[in-house]
């Protein structure tokens, strides 16, 4: 009997980790303009670094080709969200969940936001050669200042 308590007990726990991982899809009550305020308030915060630094209109149109490219794939994989959590619930409602449904939904979305994350790194590599080597040290100390404060 026990054994079975402990079985439940992961399952449990493994169905939130779930849902919240694949709460990522969702930006929980926010509507598209005040995503996209929050959006224009990060671009003028990376505006003012990028002054701060004396970034050339070069530069600066790399960083801002760089993030819109980033961003758009960003609204793409929201989009793309858009059935997950019914999915999901259609599952938890069910007599009998189809784990193998739900493992590959799950897998299909990390597939999906690890991409994102290695196309947002690949921008920021391809920005490191943008930069002069003092103009690196002064986006990393503003970083770290900002880290600081977390």
């Amino acid at each position: 009997m026990k054994r079975k308590a402990i079985q439940w007990t992961v399952l449990a726990i493994a169905l939130a980790a779930t849902l919240v991982a694949l709460g990522g899809c969702r930006h929980h009550g926010m509507t598209e303009a005040s995503r996209e305020a929050m959006f224009a308030m990060a671009m003028k915060r990376v505006d003012g670094v990028l002054d701060q630094v004396q970034a050339t209109p070069e530069q600066k149109q790399a960083v801002f080709a760089a993030i819109d490219d980033v961003h758009a794939q960003v609204k793409a994989f929201h989009d793309s969200c858009q059935g997950t959590h019914a999915a999901l619930l259609a599952q938890w409602k069910s007599d009998q969940p189809d784990m193998a449904a739900v493992n590959a939904l799950v897998d299909t979305r990390l597939e999906e936001f690890e991409g994102l994350v290695h196309a947002a790194v690949d921008a920021a590599a391809r920005l490191h050669g943008v930069f002069q080597s003092e103009q690196r040290n002064q986006i990393a100390a503003v970083i770290e200042a900002h880290m600081a404060q977390k």
